[in-house]
């Protein structure tokens, strides 16, 4: 499946579904900002969100999500690319009122940022586009029955081998890809 659509703009399921290590986008559950409007049923204005993401380095990544935010019909999107140590200006950030209402965050949301109400309960945001995730994963973010972050991307930060287990299975330690799969 790819994750652009015919005029090469990637769509908002898969928008949801990229992006470093385990990360995770969470949805904050406090902050004055917090994509509501203050008249809900009223003038049609949209809602505004702020989102957040660490200094990506990859070329083309900050110019996609901003293409993205401003192309989105249902609120005004504003995103802050921040340099430097990310997980601790977020994690500063979602205790005050000024917090991100969408941002990403390492691993998923800790239990703490749960418990304290920083992040809310995205079950039901998903819909079919759960399938496309590995069940563990999804797993990995939920907590009590609820899936509190939505994975961005996956990627093997480091593979590690213990040779007396691969000694006591048979298994010669791999030195190519291929010999890894067949090791596995």
């Amino acid at each position: 499946m790819s994750d652009a659509g015919s005029n090469g703009f990637i769509n908002r399921r898969r928008f949801l579904a990229i992006g470093g290590g385990l990360a995770a986008m969470a949805v904050a559950g406090c902050g004055s900002n917090t994509g509501r409007s203050d008249n809900p049923g009223g003038s049609g204005s949209k809602p505004a969100l702020s989102q957040w993401y660490h200094q990506y380095g990859e070329a083309g990544t900050q110019q996609a999500v901003e293409r993205y935010a401003k192309e989105y019909p249902d609120a005004t999107v504003t995103v802050q690319w921040s340099p430097g140590d990310y997980d601790k200006k977020a994690a500063s950030a979602l205790l005050t009122d000024g917090g991100p209402d969408v941002f990403e965050y390492g691993n998923g949301p800790s239990i703490d940022m749960i418990k304290g109400g920083q992040v809310v309960d995205l079950s039901d945001l998903l819909g079919e586009a759960k399938a496309d995730f590995t069940p563990s994963l999804i797993s990995r973010l939920t907590y009590q029955g609820k899936l509190y972050a939505i994975p961005q991307v996956t990627d093997m930060q480091l593979l590690v081998y213990r040779k007396s287990l691969l000694s006591a299975a048979g298994v010669q330690p791999p030195t190519t890809v291929d010999g890894l799969l067949a090791a596995a």
